[in-house]
């Protein structure tokens, strides 16, 4: 019998059209995944988790560009790592889902429920990982080349059913796809059974919700063409084309977003905006949000994040609210801030806070913003209007 390493120098290398596209893809949702985790606001859950999505399938393509082109032979021990990051796709495009037509995050109990599936086959692999380059070369020859000669050797019943629950990662891979593609129809639609402000959707997100929704069943519906079709890990080559498809779209929606082609540096205040002439109705629905539903009530607010709440650019927002009343954003909500605050001052129920505490009720950080803010549209401090009460 030949020696390990021999056999493993007969795996054939491929390079073609289907090697290069995958590649590109790979690097491609590299750069992707570099402005996401570098340029995206930190509090922004929505961006980051598309950020762990796009991680996991880049590294799930890599490491089908190194199978199909026959390169794993260099990094053998390293075969099917990736496989436990599979069952992590659906669970990611789910939370994903939510986190865009709901704007709230799931408890990290319940979130945690999502990846268990991808944790228990990872430890079911565990005894596959620590098998020698042998074991590993004839997994993989069995999938990608089942003509070359395979290492005669015993393996252990513990590395069997080992096998045994790798040999349905594909059922797996399906039943997962198929249930968070049922989760996910479930809360695009029960946001027009809620009725609550809270779950509208402009309409921006609301044809980015349907396009997730389409993009689960697409891959749901090319999984299945391509398992069906194949018995081995041939034809998986089709499924890294499609993750190359969308980190295009993912690299051509932040180049859409990306402020890399506004002449900054040759216009006035607003000329990047992109608005000539703001739009009569566009100051209203920005004011609307933001008293209906009492978002100036939240501490955590910036102009990105009105932003992204409202699927606008911060800059239309920023000009509606200067042409409209002259103010700067802070000054905007700061307005409603202490009206507010002014109007608990005077309600019994509010009767045994103090002056900060009014303050942090309303969205105010620091005690000194407050005043200073207080002061500023009172002309007085809060405890010299609340002793005029």
């Amino acid at each position: 019998m030949e020696s390990i390493k021999h056999l493993i120098e007969q795996i054939p290398i491929k390079h073609d059209l289907v090697s290069s596209v995958i590649l590109v893809g790979v690097l491609l949702g590299l750069l992707v995944v570099a402005v996401v985790f570098t340029q995206a606001d930190s509090k922004n859950r929505a961006i980051r988790i598309f950020g762990f999505l796009l991680l996991v399938e880049l590294l799930i393509g890599f490491d089908g560009y190194l199978c199909y082109t026959g390169l794993i032979k260099h990094t053998l021990h390293l075969n099917d790592l990736t496989e436990p990051l599979s069952l992590l796709i659906g669970p990611l495009l789910y939370i994903f889902t939510v986190s865009i037509i709901h704007k709230t995050n799931l408890k990290s109990k319940r979130e945690f429920i999502h990846y268990l599936p991808a944790v228990l086959y990872f430890l079911s692999q565990t005894v596959y990982y620590f098998e020698p380059l042998a074991t590993k070369y004839n997994v993989y020859t069995n999938a990608y080349h089942p003509g070359l000669e395979k290492y005669e050797q015993v393996y252990s019943s513990i590395f069997l059913i080992s096998g045994f629950i790798k040999d349905y990662l594909r059922w797996y891979i399906i039943v997962s796809f198929g249930v968070y593609l049922l989760l996910s129809i479930k809360v695009y639609f029960d946001q027009f059974n809620q009725g609550s402000d809270n779950v509208k959707l402009t309409e921006k997100r609301h044809i980015f919700s349907i396009f997730l929704l389409f993009l689960v069943l697409m891959v749901l519906c090319l999984i299945i063409i391509v398992f069906v079709n194949f018995q081995t890990d041939l034809g998986d080559h089709y499924i890294f084309i499609f993750f190359t498809i969308i980190n295009f779209i993912a690299a051509g929606f932040i180049m859409s977003e990306s402020r890399f082609f506004d002449k900054s540096w040759v216009t006035d205040k607003y000329g990047t905006s992109g608005l000539k002439v703001v739009p009569k109705g566009l100051f209203v629905n920005i004011d609307s949000y933001v008293k209906n539903d009492k978002y100036y009530l939240r501490s955590d607010i910036s102009l990105s994040d009105l932003s992204m709440q409202l699927s606008m650019p911060k800059n239309y927002i920023s000009q509606a609210i200067n042409e409209k009343l002259g103010k700067n954003f802070n000054d905007y909500i700061n307005g409603y801030r202490v009206e507010e605050a002014k109007r608990r001052m005077a309600d019994e129920i509010y009767k045994h806070y103090n002056i900060e505490s009014i303050g942090e009720s309303v969205g105010f950080n620091a005690k000194t913003t407050f005043y200073a803010a207080f002061k500023k549209y009172t002309h007085q401090t809060p405890a010299a209007y609340l002793k005029s009460l």
